[in-house]
């Protein structure tokens, strides 16, 4: 039963995919109606509209977009990670194999110069399927 005035939340975690109808008790000044609410529940998609990386960061410390992170919505469901930066010379100026690690544009504690870095991502979402994505990462100043 869900009293507007109590501003009360009801949460439901499905365990699979697939539609699934709840019915809802709403109540309110001696009325009382029973909702149905459709929910269409999808495994993630293993994309790069769902794993997202910044083109580009200004890691000048005016606390606005000052690291590279990888995001994604359902970053503690991935089970494996690896993120590589390259300078343009090939040579490796970052790893991580954790998502929710940064990257400061630095190189053993050197600011690296305002240019553009290569990437390679390789991701294993909660599906299981691969995702192997390259593209290129700006500092700005």
């Amino acid at each position: 039963t869900i009293t507007p005035n109590t501003l009360a939340t009801v949460s439901a975690t499905p365990d699979e995919d697939g539609t699934i109808i709840y019915e809802v008790e709403v109540s309110r000044g001696g009325c009382m109606q029973i909702i149905e609410i459709e929910v269409r529940v999808e495994d993630p998609l293993c994309d790069i509209d769902h794993i997202y990386v910044p083109n580009a960061f200004t890691p000048n410390g005016d606390n606005q977009n000052d690291v590279m992170q990888v995001r994604s919505n359902f970053a503690s469901e991935i089970s494996e990670f690896l993120f590589i930066i390259y300078d343009r010379w090939g040579q490796e100026v970052y790893a991580s194999d954790d998502i929710f690690s940064t990257w400061d544009g630095t190189v053993e504690g050197d600011d690296l110069e305002p240019d553009v870095y290569g990437y390679w991502l390789r991701v294993i979402c909660p599906t299981g399927q691969e995702l192997v994505q390259q593209g290129n990462i700006s500092i700005l100043w």
